[in-house]
């Protein structure tokens, strides 16, 4: 649900058929009734698929649900002139906010409705009111009411948790959001919430004594935690202090709301899979938006750095790559991780090295940007070599000489003149070809450690570690490859194909890249592995927020996501559309000497 206003539902009370409430205020008091009105079936369906060459048919991506309209004609209903600018005023304040913040969505509720659910939303269109006779001061017109969020809400449920696992009745047909808050009593060093195989664990899952009296220091404070919910942290435009390898800036970023990736060409059609790439300068080269993220400003030498990064391939000739550079304090290069696709539908490939740029790199695993450091057909198809054939007609001005007579005379004319090429695509897949994932770097002293995990993007639980590892630097390499971790730049660029520069153009439903969830540590004295036991995350009066809508957990009003496991879910309720429901939750701790548990919902109906 949006950012609302809330309104104490004890306005809507006796509310009657032919009234509506809005912002809690009733139709009825400004001095307008609400005639016969249908209520929407469903909200705005948009259907989403993408033409394949050579397909019969299209391929069916989903149904998106957008906005509800409600349609919603009242009556004026006036003794005099004075009567009816009185009734046309009080409804102009009560239904225009133009100081309202942008994306305030405002609750109404129709008195025709048994549960007097709460939709939330604005009003679009407010037609000029026509009267209904020259003799009359009754007018008509015609509201249009926009719902951004299509369900309808009923007022907020509170529970309180007694036991470690709980059956909980849950009103309402449609996804509710439950907010967890916890009120801790005594020093603990992690906690989850349970809902089948779907869960939040937040902090460590060791078991730790709360009552030792011995204090453990937390070795490992995160320094800079970017969840990717805007680009405010981020600043784009072609770097100055390093390279892009055979690249440069061009087109733009979009924020998704919990990731970056590359804007759309046409916004108005985002389902062809075209993306804003800008102009390659040199054929062979990548385009595409570059960022670099604000430095922080105390670099330590010992750190750990871990992000989430997608890449996706729907035509298997398309070439796209993403790109990782960790800088320095002077924003230097000084590592790279990248995912990129190889000509031709090879495989794609992914490769992470360290030092200033690729002349002076040492591939922490492989020897060079030709092999990566993974094997890249893991769960991948060495499918049968196709031949993409494309062809154009093009209308050419011929110049000929015709004798008419004893002379050659010159003419044109313009015939049709046909183009044809054949191109190459060996048709492989592998792990990288489809790939949603998070890769870990960890530096502390001479020991450079690594690990990259494939994660399921429905329910973003870990599926498989690809790969992980270590390299002990001799005295020579960490004089030439240490540093300290300022911040990061993220590149998505583009290869133009063949398909791209026939004429005319070939289209293609082009990669999916996104970058999301990047975290720094400062990692002190070695780290909390040199301390035995788990640091204590929370302590004595502190609140634990969990927000399954937002997916964002909090500790005293502050994000607390550097916390969270990265394989947590934020199970939400009656997925199952069941109206009047029960789900079992779990808890650990469970309530008692460690915390209070409570939990908060709103029950939705769609």
């Amino acid at each position: 649900m949006a950012d609302t206003q809330d309104v104490d539902p004890r306005v809507y009370d006796n509310m009657k058929p032919w009234e509506i409430c809005y912002a809690g205020i009733n139709s009825s008091d400004i001095g307008f009734v609400v005639g016969h009105y249908s209520k929407p079936l469903a909200p705005q369906l948009t259907r989403s698929a993408v033409d394949i060459p050579g397909r019969f048919g299209d391929l069916y991506l989903g149904t998106n649900y957008g906005a509800k309209t409600w349609t919603i004609p009242i009556t004026i209903i006036a003794t005099d002139p004075d009567d009816y600018y009185r009734i046309h005023e009080n409804i102009s304040n009560a239904l225009i906010d133009p100081f309202e913040d942008p994306g305030q969505l405002y609750p109404i509720v129709f008195g025709d409705d048994p549960k007097k659910a709460e939709y939330y939303g604005h009003f679009t269109e407010m037609p000029d009111p026509a009267f209904v006779s020259e003799n009359t001061w009754t007018a008509q017109t015609t509201l249009t009411f926009v719902c951004a969020d299509p369900r309808g809400y009923l007022p907020e449920k509170d529970i309180k948790i007694t036991d470690p696992v709980t059956s909980i009745p849950v009103e309402g047909n449609s996804e509710a959001f439950p907010i967890i808050h916890v009120d801790v009593k005594k020093p603990i060093p992690h906690f989850a919430y349970v809902k089948g195989d779907e869960y939040v664990a937040v902090g460590n899952d060791k078991d730790f004594d709360a009552d030792d009296p011995n204090y453990i220091q937390n070795n490992e404070p995160i320094i800079l935690n970017e969840p990717c919910d805007s680009m405010a942290g981020f600043t784009g435009g072609e770097p100055t202090t390093f390279s892009i390898v055979n690249g440069h800036n061009a087109g733009h970023f979009r924020g998704t709301g919990n990731a970056m990736t590359v804007d759309f060409q046409d916004k108005a059609n985002p389902g062809n899979g075209r993306r804003d790439w800008g102009k390659p300068q040199v054929e062979g080269s990548w385009h595409g938006p570059a960022m670099v993220h604000t430095p922080i400003t105390n670099v330590t030498k010992d750190w750990q750095f871990e992000f989430r990064f997608h890449h996706t391939k729907y035509y298997n000739r398309a070439m796209a790559k993403i790109e990782v550079y960790l800088l320095d304090s002077d924003g230097k290069r000084r590592a790279r991780v990248a995912i990129k696709d190889k000509k031709s539908g090879v495989t794609p490939g992914m490769t992470f090295d360290i030092g200033p740029d690729n002349n002076n790199a040492h591939y922490v695993i492989g020897s060079g940007e030709n092999k990566p450091w993974l094997d890249w057909k893991d769960g991948g198809v060495n499918g049968k070599n196709k031949t993409v054939t494309l062809t154009s007609k093009k209308k050419v001005k011929v110049t000929y000489y015709k004798k008419e007579g004893r002379k050659k005379v010159k003419k044109t004319k313009y015939v049709w003149k046909a183009k044809k090429v054949e191109l190459e695509n060996d048709n492989n897949t592998g792990v990288f070809s489809d790939f949603f994932g998070s890769v870990r770097i960890r530096k502390v002293g001479k020991l450079l450690s690594w690990k990259v995990t494939k994660i399921n993007s429905g329910d973003m639980s870990p599926e498989k570690v690809l790969c992980k590892g270590s390299w002990t630097m001799s005295d020579a390499d960490y004089k030439k490859f240490d540093f300290g971790l300022s911040t990061f730049a993220v590149f998505m660029g583009k290869m133009d194909i063949t398909e791209d520069r026939w004429d005319p153009v070939k289209t293609y439903h082009e990669p999916y890249l996104s970058f999301t969830d990047a975290k720094i540590w400062n990692i002190v004295n070695g780290g909390n592995e040199n301390n035995g036991k788990p640091t204590n995350i929370l302590q004595v009066g502190d609140e634990l927020i969990i927000d399954t809508e937002r997916k964002h957990t909090y500790r005293n009003g502050m994000p607390f996501d550097y916390e969270t496991a990265m394989g947590s879910t934020y199970p939400t309720w009656n997925t199952d559309k069941r109206e009047n429901g029960t789900v079992a939750v779990g808890f650990d701790p469970a309530p008692g000497d460690s915390v209070d548990i409570g939990i908060t919902y709103r029950p939705a109906y769609q």
